[in-house]
């Protein structure tokens, strides 16, 4: 058994700052796909996003630090957590984009 992927084949993961509204899990799957929140909370709906290989349905939950956020057909990314909030009250947010 090879205990490591040939040389290419890993993921290379790049870490990102975002600025959400909240700490909703629709919210941030919005912000880093670039989709609106109604669209976002469709994704939902229709059973495309994975939070650690488990669908969710509540786009309401945050996803735990380290999470990995799964969406069908747009990607997938790290979620490392919350890092601070601006001066107008939205927060910022550490993730890692998957290339």
């Amino acid at each position: 058994i090879m205990d490591e992927l040939p040389q290419g084949t890993a993921p290379k993961i790049v870490t990102e700052q975002i600025n959400i509204a909240s700490d909703r899990c629709d919210s941030i799957v919005a912000r880093v796909f670039g989709l609106s929140r109604g669209e976002a909370k469709s994704l939902f709906s229709s059973e495309k996003v994975m939070i650690d290989g488990r669908i969710c349905n509540s786009p309401g939950r945050m996803p735990a630090e380290d999470s990995i956020v799964s969406v069908r057909g747009h990607g997938k990314f790290i979620f490392y957590g919350i890092t601070g909030e601006t001066k107008k009250g939205r927060l910022n947010a550490s993730i890692g984009r998957y290339r």
